[in-house]
């Protein structure tokens, strides 16, 4: 789609399969104000940093500013090269959040900053998740899993469905004041499976990585300080 105004025009007006590309500048999405702007169908969205690791880089930036935050509600979306940040409202605690059902996210070069938290972690496993060369700081707004780089229970992947199949390699987590990830699932029946968290720095976290029922899993040459 050429010439939206909005993030959400350009999604609805897209097909399936399409890149929708977003200039610079700052979004604040819907622009209703009524809810997440909702990546409701398979697209990859690219940003003005999009292929640019967000660790590193400097320029101008693509702003996603929505209140609500962001929803992925479609599988096998590609985000790409954005800051994702200023969600406040809480009863959509994630700047980016994976709905239930979905699977595989790409998450690649975002600055994912200033949220009540920044990911909310789903998949059913049939594609793998992927969130790599990510930025993801200072998450601390008031609300349910405030302080969390990435947030997943029973709930937020669903209770009744599988969650697994995430690799999480070469980002930076820093100043989330609860935890870089914190993996959340108290649901014995249904644990967490196939994380595999690797070559990221957390520094400045509550607490680098926290897990409750979380199996078959792997944490490897990660930096962990302060």
């Amino acid at each position: 789609a050429g010439g939206c105004k909005t993030i959400q025009f350009a999604v609805g007006d897209a097909s399936v399969g399409d890149v929708v590309a977003v200039a610079a500048g700052t979004y604040l999405e819907p622009g209703t104000g009524a809810s997440p702007l909702n990546i409701s169908k398979t697209l990859t969205l690219c940003g003005a940093q999009a292929g640019v690791d967000a660790r590193t880089r400097v320029g101008l930036e693509t702003h996603i500013a929505d209140p609500q935050g962001t929803i992925v509600s479609a599988s096998n979306v590609v985000i790409d090269g954005f800051t994702i940040e200023g969600n406040v409202v809480s009863i959509w605690v994630y700047g980016l959040d994976m709905a239930q059902g979905t699977t595989g996210t790409q998450v690649y070069n975002n600055i994912i900053q200033d949220n009540i938290a920044g990911i909310g972690l789903a998949n059913t496993g049939v594609s793998q998740v992927l969130i790599c060369q990510n930025l993801i700081q200072n998450n601390n707004n008031p609300g349910s899993a405030s302080g969390t780089g990435i947030y997943t229970d029973e709930y937020v992947c669903g209770f009744a469905l599988p969650c697994t199949n995430f690799l999480v390699e070469q980002n930076a987590f820093k100043g989330n004041v609860d935890a870089g990830i914190d993996i959340s699932n108290t649901n014995p029946p249904n644990p967490l499976t196939q994380l595999d968290v690797s070559t990221n720095t957390f520094d400045m976290n509550g607490r680098g990585i926290i897990l409750f029922n979380t199996d078959i899993s792997t944490i490897h040459n990660n930096s962990i300080t302060n």
